[in-house]
């Protein structure tokens, strides 16, 4: 996932933008205009940042051999060379969803309008522009002269997506932290890892309604590494390592335990926040149900017998866990922990599969039936 800002310099004999449907405009008026030679603000934009935050290019073995092995080596930029080299009017920088983002975010902006470049950031509802003006806002809004680093909010309009990621992410790492959960402040991701998997909690922005409102969802991903890893052996016999490591066994979704509340926002399980003042209101919301509800019960899911039993629980026994990799993980799980109703299951995904076209299901169902194990585990 990548984090897109637009870059221009504004044409010539037009004025700047003062809201941000004005930016708009601009944006669509050079859209496809192309130069005769590269921009060379653009080249000297990416130097520039490359200085702070070098390229995978840039990197060689030896830095990326210095990282402790543990966490993955992050590179800022989206593109493996950074040049600046385009012929297009507007340069489209690419930055890595990672821990990086919010350092290096307030760089672009810096090294940018110092150019004298303007800079769109679809993804917080802002323009940057020349001499320290930046555009937020709903439509019309007018510049104000603040420095990059340290914005004032205009609480009158509803939050930006990623004020609410931030302020809920930094508002809950304590209890996370508490629960054995490390936190990845770029991701907006909280991850524990015990002796046969992880759990990883996600917030995220489902779709960008600014300036209607800010939305909010949770994602919990569960891996099983035995069903995971066996799944992957039958089905997936030439993913790559790094890839399988990435493969969940079930997914909690907020849209199975979040009722619709008017009072908080909340709606078809996500939480759509419309002003500050409702913030306070949704982290008390989430973290209560946190505490009481969803961190206790995925605490109980670690072994593989714990993870077949919500994997394969009739559905209407409880509706927090959906399986990820729907056929394939509660076949193979029911094969693992030989439970009696794996027959049944294989019948019913069979059916599912062959008449949607699921040949990776079907291999499944062909493994456990060549390769026998004892039941042990009544219906």
């Amino acid at each position: 996932m990548s984090y897109v800002l637009q870059i221009w310099e504004n044409p010539a004999n037009t004025s700047l933008p003062t809201s941000i449907d004005a930016a708009l405009q601009i944006l669509e008026s050079i859209q496809g205009r192309r130069f005769d030679e590269f921009s060379l603000k653009f080249i000297i934009l990416a130097e520039r940042l490359k200085q702070s935050y070098p390229d995978l290019n840039s990197i060689s073995l030896d830095d990326i051999n210095e990282n402790d092995g543990f966490e993955p080596f992050e590179v800022a930029w989206t593109d493996s060379s950074l040049t600046g080299k385009t012929y297009n009017a507007i340069y489209g920088l690419g930055l890595n969803m990672s821990d990086l983002l919010d350092d290096v975010r307030p760089v672009v902006m810096q090294e940018a309008t110092a150019l004298g470049l303007c800079v769109m950031d679809a993804q917080a509802g802002e323009v940057y522009l020349p001499y320290g003006k930046v555009l937020r806002g709903s439509y019309g809004a007018k510049p104000v002269s603040v420095s990059v680093k340290s914005q004032t909010k205009e609480y009158k309009e509803p939050p930006k997506n990623n004020e609410l990621l931030a302020v809920a992410f930094e508002r809950l790492a304590p209890l996370m932290t508490e629960h054995g959960y490390k936190a990845y402040k770029g991701k907006r991701l909280f991850k524990r890892i015990f002796a046969e998997g992880w759990c990883e909690m996600e917030l995220w922005v489902p779709a960008n309604m600014w300036p209607l409102h800010a939305e909010l969802e949770i994602l919990f991903s569960l891996r099983s590494h035995p069903i995971s890893d066996l799944v992957c052996e039958i089905a997936y016999p030439d993913m790559t390592p790094e890839n399988i490591a990435e493969q969940s066994t079930l997914l909690v979704h907020s849209r199975t335990w979040l009722e619709n509340n008017d009072e908080i926002g909340a709606i078809y399980g996500t939480y759509c926040v419309k002003h500050y003042k409702q913030i306070d209101k949704v982290i008390k919301h989430l973290t209560k149900k946190l505490q009481t509800y969803l961190l206790p019960t995925l605490a109980k899911c670690q072994t593989v017998a714990e993870f077949e039993y919500y994997l394969n629980r009739p559905r209407d026994a409880d509706t927090l866990f959906t399986p990820f990799e729907g056929g394939n993980n509660q076949i193979v799980a029911a094969y693992m922990v030989g439970n009696s109703i794996l027959e049944t299951l294989c019948e019913q995904f069979s059916a599912d599969a062959k008449k949607n076209n699921r040949p990776r299901t079907l291999k499944c169902i062909d493994y456990v039936r060549s390769h026998p194990r004892p039941t042990t585990i009544s219906e």
